[in-house]
């Protein structure tokens, strides 16, 4: 017992000679410095797209959202992906009426009109009926639209930069 004290004694003398002051500096705030970091900023000037290039993207994004409609359609997808394949489309008609000359976005024009009439005609409480209606109206806009804007016709409506 007499060991245990001494050794106990001899601990508690040790850690309070040595002091706390590497334990009082891991809790001591570290002051921030006044100077900020300097920032390197590199400005690069990147090659402008091409309009073909694009167009190709965005015709080719809007024939892929028309099939998904008529996919959707046909399988009765939910509401909300119906009316997103609805607003991508027409996003993407936008996109590409900003790369057509004016007869081109002339020529567009019906197509866009129609599907905006079809999409404010999607609704969740939609029939079969109407359903098929928009079905076979979607069909025809999406022939009608890969059969005169391929890029092979529609290259000489695409506005050169």
């Amino acid at each position: 017992m007499r060991k245990a004290n001494k050794f106990l004694i001899f601990a508690a003398m040790t850690i309070a000679l040595s002091g706390c002051y590497s334990l009082r500096k891991k809790f001591v705030r570290k002051k921030k410095s006044k100077e900020p970091r300097p920032v390197y900023v590199d400005f690069k000037e990147y090659p402008g797209e091409n309009p073909e290039e694009l167009y190709d993207n965005y015709y080719l994004f809007a024939a892929a959202w028309m099939d998904e409609i008529v996919n959707g359609l046909g399988t009765s997808y939910n509401y909300k992906r119906q009316r997103h394949a609805f607003n991508e489309v027409m996003h993407n008609l936008d996109r590409i009426n900003g790369i057509l000359t004016e007869e081109g976005r002339m020529k567009l024009k019906p197509i866009y009109d129609e599907l905006a009439g079809l999409n404010k005609k999607v609704s969740p409480n939609m029939t079969d009926i109407d359903k098929s209606f928009i079905l076979r109206r979607v069909e025809i806009i999406r022939l009608r639209f890969s059969r005169n804007f391929k890029h092979s016709k529609a290259s000489q409506w695409i506005r050169k930069n």
